[in-house]
């Protein structure tokens, strides 16, 4: 039987769509999902997410392919695969972006994208619980809150970062996002706030909502160039569903660009030599991948106030009791609070750099009672990492082959372009200079990554290329506006092909200057607007 909406995916886009589109309770809704529901403890306990990031729990577990720029090294990027996508499995840190990465948009010609224009979508998601201005939402499903663990390290970021000579913030999402603060968290009451959580749940009692998990869509059934359902496998069957108005695409940066490859929308050559019936010539597909990468400095700490101290076994079981149990202690916080944005280069107009400051080394072992060191990061000590936000290297995504069933290809080009290696030269003397602050010296002791012997340009450049990784911030695959190179329109409608939309962060054209899961949802919200008005 056919529905009116077809949604597939639903993580951080897609679960607001299938919501908001149920409020009329005169459509139908189908809502499809690769993965199954967010039943771990591990998804809802904020503390959780590095082990759900690091195992690829609930993830897809995707490889990029050995990465020229990093010494060929392939770099794991697991996306979500269950309710809420990677809203469930991502460090919950809220940032929009800066308001000038919407004018971008805007000015490229993506009617209705400006800042001004998308606030009220993120307005309308936002229930945040300790801001009330004009830039906030206070009534909107998705509950936000203040970082407020407490701990003196991130009082000492905040304080060297302004002893380096940049001003401190309030709100990374108020009328100024640079300088040295904490991060919003989209967690309240010592619970994730995934889409799942904060949309799909209420929204699941609704009649005319059906959500499908465990299907995986291996493609979009077109018929006359227009879009009709999907076919999708689940339990091992093949099982159609029919949508009479509109299929949406929310499977994400690499899930939504791989589902139009294998539907024969996409670069005609590329999908001829695969096997596969070209039913849109769209060359744009798979094109303009981006992400946000890092590189980390480890520093030991001199007092016992680290999460090293509750990475022992008998600790963490407590910890994880009482974050699940009571909704409170240091597990029903994410770790990594502190924040900055900051320009690499006076001369920039915007910030190029997001910083990232945690009370741990991210040591992926849970220790033994009185067991001996494992090794130099087997100890108390805490971690900055400087992040390009605009990176100029673009990446691809492509088919292996004709089956569903295949990963795509993912060349994600890091560092191809010299202004991306400048910029971690230049961030490598920065961060050093911030660890030096006199705000850290009551805890400062040796530094244990990058190491005192990495000197000069070349080996600054041997490191990145061996440490960077990736923010887990990939956008761009699927998009959006008036170009030829463009996969849909400022309305998230395919080109050359009718019922079907994509909303989700490959539609971005240019990566916002922040986490992306924030957009992601204003995506959604507008994305459902779009949808309504036909």
């Amino acid at each position: 039987m056919a529905v009116d909406y077809v949604v597939v995916g639903a993580g951080s886009s897609g679960a607001v769509i299938a919501s908001r589109l149920s409020e009329d309770p005169k459509v139908s809704v189908t809502l499809i999902e690769a993965g199954g529901r967010d039943w771990s403890p591990m998804i809802h306990v904020p503390a959780g997410s590095g082990e759900l990031i690091r195992k690829g729990s609930f993830g897809w577990k995707y490889n990029t392919q050995g990465e020229p720029g990093l010494d060929m090294r392939s770099l794991f990027w697991p996306r979500g695969k269950v309710l809420g996508g990677s809203s469930s499995i991502n460090g919950q840190v809220y940032v929009r972006g800066h308001p000038s990465d919407f004018d971008i948009w805007a000015q490229r010609g993506n009617r209705g994208w400006s800042f001004d224009e998308v606030l009220h979508y993120f307005k309308k998601s936002e229930g945040h619980l300790e801001r009330d201005d004009d830039l906030h939402g206070l009534t909107g499903p998705l509950k936000i809150t203040r970082g407020s663990m407490p701990n003196p390290l991130f009082e000492a970021f905040v304080r060297a970062g302004e002893q380096a000579g940049f001003s401190g913030t309030d709100d990374f999402n108020g009328p100024q996002q640079e300088g040295f603060g904490r991060f919003d968290f989209t967690s309240a009451n010592g619970r994730r706030q995934s889409t799942a959580e904060a949309f799909l749940r209420p929204a699941r009692k609704r009649p005319n909502l059906r959500v499908v998990t465990d299907a995986h869509v291996t493609g979009v059934e077109i018929e006359n160039g227009r879009a009709v359902g999907v076919i999708a496998r689940t339990r091992g069957k093949a099982q159609r569903f029919e949508a009479a108005r509109e299929v949406i695409l929310a499977a994400g940066v690499i899930g939504s660009p791989h589902l139009l490859l294998l539907s024969g929308i996409g670069p005609a050559e590329q999908l001829r030599a695969h096997g596969v019936t070209v039913a849109a010539d769209l060359p744009g597909v798979g094109r303009n991948l981006q992400d946000h990468v890092q590189i980390p400095f480890m520093y030991g700490c001199s007092q016992p106030i680290t999460l090293h101290q509750l990475i022992r076994l008998d600790r963490a079981a407590l910890g994880m009791l009482q974050a699940m149990m009571l909704k409170s202690g240091p597990f029903s916080q994410f770790p990594v609070q502190g924040g900055a944005f900051t320009r690499s280069r006076p001369e920039l107009e915007v910030p190029d750099t997001q910083w990232h400051f945690g009370i741990g080394l991210g040591v992926r072992r849970v220790r033994l009672p009185f067991a001996r060191r494992a090794g130099p990061l087997d100890r108390d000590g805490y971690m900055l990492a400087p992040c390009l936000l605009r990176p100029e290297s673009r990446g691809t995504i492509a088919l292996a082959s004709s089956d569903p069933q295949d990963n795509p290809l993912i060349h994600a080009n890091y560092l191809s372009e010299d202004n991306d290696r400048a910029f971690f030269r230049r961030t490598f003397r920065q961060a050093r200079a911030l660890a030096l602050q006199p705000a850290f010296d009551p805890y400062r002791e040796v530094e244990l990554l990058p190491g005192p012997d990495v000197q000069t340009e070349d080996e600054v450049d041997d490191f990145v290329r061996q440490n960077l990784s990736t923010c887990h911030h990939q956008v761009g695959t699927c998009k959006m506006g008036p170009e030829p190179d463009a996969v849909v329109d400022d309305r998230l409608r395919v080109k050359g092909v009718g019922g079907l939309r994509v909303a989700d962060a490959s539609i971005m054209p240019t990566i916002v200057g922040g986490n992306t899961n924030a957009a992601a949802i204003m995506i959604g919200e507008k994305a459902a607007d779009l949808t309504k008005a036909g």
